[in-house]
């Protein structure tokens, strides 16, 4: 009798470990990590990706900012149809992918953005300079369940046309968690307002955001966070200092033309010591 309870206490180990245990493997992987290197001689990004929730660490190595912007091909876009239409300006090219967001990275420094990869080929653009980088990778079929997502200590919704974020933010590093759950494309850019603002000032300048003609030099350094498109996600980390901030998206609507600034995606959060 102790065999037999031996024995099936070892084939339930067994099972154990075939199943739930390598579900249980594959759900609390680490993120897979990427680097893509910006340099004078151009970009270096692999050729090909796993699908699902990935962190890809940007370093610039020039001179200058870069600014890479990924997006998704639609299934029906080839690589030659995204081309020419690049050729005649980013607006035409934009309707032929899903935006995966982006942010600028100062020369010689390191950013880290976490991406939710699907299956099929993607582009990762930069309009910096007066050429425009291209790079194309294609992401593959994972196996398992891969990387569960990083947790976020901010998350924020993107919606047309507003953002639902919380009102008050704790200073210092923090994961941001940018989700566009809206119909139309959304970006984020964050201005801290001056300290010594008048009430009537604060008002100018919330009128300015709304319209799309906020002036960085009144609003002092901006964060950026590139366009995603409709039920794209990404984390990255924003480190805040205390002070007032004024988040929006400048992006045009696509019916009317007017920034969605203007038509109330502007939102005004307090950071805290």
């Amino acid at each position: 009798m102790n065999r037999i309870r031996f024995s099936l206490a070892l084939l339930i180990i067994g099972l154990l470990t075939f199943t739930g245990w390598s579900v249980l493997a594959q759900q609390t992987s680490a993120v897979p990590q990427v680097s893509v290197q910006f340099s004078a001689d151009g970009v270096t990004i692999p050729d090909e990706l796993p699908e699902g929730v990935v962190d890809i660490a940007f370093t610039n190595n020039t001179e200058a900012p870069v600014a890479p912007i990924l997006a998704r091909l639609n299934p029906d876009v080839t690589i030659d149809a995204f081309n020419e239409a690049l050729s005649q300006g980013p607006m035409a090219a934009i309707p032929m992918v899903a935006l995966l967001g982006g942010t600028e990275i100062a020369p010689n420094t390191t950013k880290d953005i976490t991406f939710d990869f699907s299956v099929g080929t993607n582009v990762l653009l930069e309009l910096n300079g007066e050429i425009p980088s291209v790079q194309f990778f294609n992401v593959a079929d994972a196996e398992g369940e891969g990387a569960a997502a990083p947790a976020a200590d901010v998350q924020v919704t993107l919606m047309d046309f507003a953002f639902a974020l919380p009102l008050e933010i704790a200073a210092g590093p923090q994961t941001w968690l940018l989700e566009n759950q809206g119909g139309q494309w959304h970006e984020m850019s964050i201005a801290r307002l001056p300290d010594d603002l008048t009430v009537t000032e604060f008002r100018d300048l919330v009128k300015q955001a709304a319209a799309g003609e906020l002036d960085e030099s009144e609003a002092g350094e901006m964060i950026f966070f590139a366009p995603l498109s409709q039920g794209e996600r990404a984390w990255t980390t924003i480190d805040l200092q205390p002070g007032t901030y004024v988040v929006a998206c400048f992006l045009p609507d696509f019916a009317s033309g007017h920034a969605h600034a203007d038509m109330g995606m502007v939102q005004i959060i307090t950071v805290t010591a």
